[in-house]
């Protein structure tokens, strides 16, 4: 590690703190290991909830944003646009209810083994683990970024439908694409964590191979390994569905601004500025939905690998002591329990999160957008046929 700044429990107990006032992690009190008020979390989940609704009502009974519905955007489009917003309306009311009506002691079981993790390190060390320098400033930037490219596309939507910044903001998804980003930046402080302990762990079993491994580091080991698994799994039911909703919205996402930068930039190749301005939108959007699906990747990718490091070190270590039958039996324990306990990262049994799902998001969304590049070519030359029939026909 690099510069060491903030411890990450800590680090990871403001950013809730914040992210409390939106419910996107429940209220969790990380000195008393509880769940502070839960009657009262229910109470204001119930009322986001409301409040969601509400927006949603407003929304379809506003006449003239319903109308700019109508006129402006293309069939293709408005499809795209109902799967979009209706995705990401379920993920952010699904988060709220995974805060404070499903099973909340997984939450406390999540943050609990953490503690545990650096309590069997020893209790010479400082409990917890510090975040560099460079993951703090890549986190600080990520949100500038984000603050950026939204408020530029809500602002030029305002200007092209005229209405205000806040409507905009309220009545057209924005809301939950808020929700969304806070949540894979807690993930990601989240698996960082689960990360440098993996890595802490391989240091020390590294350090102690050339020392004789007595029973008590062995259990110390297979301990920490099995703790460290069993936070990968509760990650799993935690945030399986939303990341399948993460996905499923990455993929619309891109599909969309893309349709949109045909259809608006090469099909009717508009002299408006602000057209210009909503296709550099759109463009700095697809950068977005770039960067967070990174993020996650990135940070599951990177906890695996620390993971199967350890069961390779194993493996590696086993190799020197092949004549000391102490040793190797301890080592033969090691990893026959470490591979019992080595999860994988899915999404909630659906499917495993590697690398493969880049290439399978990419098909997805390159076979969607040649769906709907032909639907607006079809609906384009209809309209031009319209109107050259009826400029041709006769007074």
């Amino acid at each position: 590690m690099s510069v060491n700044l903030l411890e990450d429990i800590n680090f990871l107990r403001y950013y809730c703190t914040f992210l409390n006032t939106f419910l996107v992690v429940p209220w969790y009190d990380f000195k008393k290991n509880i769940i502070c008020y839960p009657f009262l979390a229910k109470l204001y989940a119930t009322c986001l909830i409301l409040i969601r609704i509400s927006l949603i009502v407003f929304t379809c009974t506003d006449q003239k944003l319903m109308q700019i519905w109508a006129q402006s955007l293309v069939m293709s489009q408005k499809f795209i646009m109902v799967f979009l917003i209706s995705n990401l309306i379920i993920f952010s009311t699904y988060s709220i209810a995974n805060s404070a009506f499903l099973d909340i002691s997984r939450w406390i079981n999540l943050f609990k083994n953490l503690r545990l993790v650096d309590k069997i390190f020893g209790k010479h060390e400082k409990n917890g683990h510090y975040l560099s320098k460079r993951f703090l400033c890549v986190f600080i930037m990520k949100h500038i970024s984000f603050i950026c490219i939204t408020g530029h596309e809500i602002y030029t939507w305002s200007i092209f439908i005229d209405m205000p910044f806040y409507k905009i903001f309220l009545q057209t998804g924005y809301v939950d694409l808020v929700f969304e980003f806070f949540l894979i930046m807690f993930m990601a402080a989240l698996l960082k964590s689960f990360e440098v302990r993996y890595k802490t762990l391989n240091k020390k079993l590294i350090h102690i191979s050339n020392q004789k491994m007595n029973q008590v580091e062995v259990k110390k080991f297979m301990q920490i390994y099995r703790i460290l698994g069993q936070n990968i799994q509760i990650f799993n039911e935690l945030f399986g569905y939303p990341i399948v909703f993460m996905l499923f919205h990455f993929g619309v996402g891109a599909v969309s601004c893309l349709n949109f930068l045909f259809v608006y930039g090469i099909m009717t190749q508009p002299e408006m500025a602000l057209f210009h301005n909503m296709i550099i939108g759109n463009i700095c959007i697809i950068l977005q939905i770039l960067l967070n699906f990174l993020t996650i990747l990135s940070s599951i990718n990177a906890t695996a690998r620390e993971a199967k490091n350890f069961l390779q070190s194993c493996y590696r270590i086993r190799e020197e002591f092949l004549h000391d039958s102490i040793n190797l039996q301890a080592l033969d324990k090691l990893i026959e329990h470490s591979k019992f306990f080595m999860q994988e990262f899915s999404t909630n049994g659906c499917f495993t999160l590697n690398k493969s799902i880049v290439f399978s998001l990419l098909a997805n969304i390159s076979t969607y957008l040649i769906i709907t590049l032909q639907l607006n070519e079809s609906q384009y030359q209809n309209v031009t046929a319209q109107n050259c029939s009826s400029i041709a026909k006769p007074i």
